[in-house]
């Protein structure tokens, strides 16, 4: 009897550990999915078809947006947008490229190249926006690898409003 109560015992100690293993598995994965920058599962591979993207240095974007002749994109969240984007960029979070595919296309053909960016040279999102924008038609399209950041510590004017989102 003794072994009898100790085997239930241990049975269903074992049965809520794998029940809130579960519940906390399931919990995470909805809460990761809710969030607007939600951690990334699998690494994304290069599909079939997609170009090797130019970079541009923060000289050399200087002196094109000198010149009126790009459009930066900003992949970062919005509220890191909104705190600070390089001048006259356009929020377009890696989730949002459909929404703005339409106002990024007329950009381009407007005479603009796009450069997406993203924080920092660790950061992929620019260069994933820009892998999807070259995979979808527009050619005219560089990544700013340095990113914010690179850009910030050259010393070149950033903005900061609650406008230019792509959404």
């Amino acid at each position: 009897m003794v072994r009898r109560c100790c085997k239930e015992k241990l049975f269903h100690t074992m049965y809520q550990v794998i029940v809130l293993v579960i519940l906390s598995i399931a919990v995470s994965v909805l809460v990761n999915a809710l969030r607007p920058e939600g951690l990334i599962w699998m690494q994304v591979t290069q599909p079939p078809g997609t170009f090797d993207i130019e970079s541009i240095t923060p000289d050399e974007a200087w002196v094109l947006l000198s010149d009126n002749r790009i459009r930066f994109v900003d992949a970062r969240s919005a509220l890191d947008f909104y705190q600070g984007h390089l001048p006259g960029a356009v929020n377009v979070p890696h989730k949002d490229m459909d929404k703005a595919f339409m106002q990024l296309k007329s950009i381009v053909q407007s005479g603009s190249t796009l450069v997406t960016y993203c924080d920092d040279p660790e950061c992929t999102l620019g260069l994933e926006l820009a892998r999807l924008l070259k995979n979808s038609g527009i050619d005219t399209v560089k990544v700013l690898t340095a990113g914010w950041a690179g850009w910030y510590e050259a010393g070149y004017p950033v903005e900061e409003s609650m406008e230019g989102g792509a959404g």
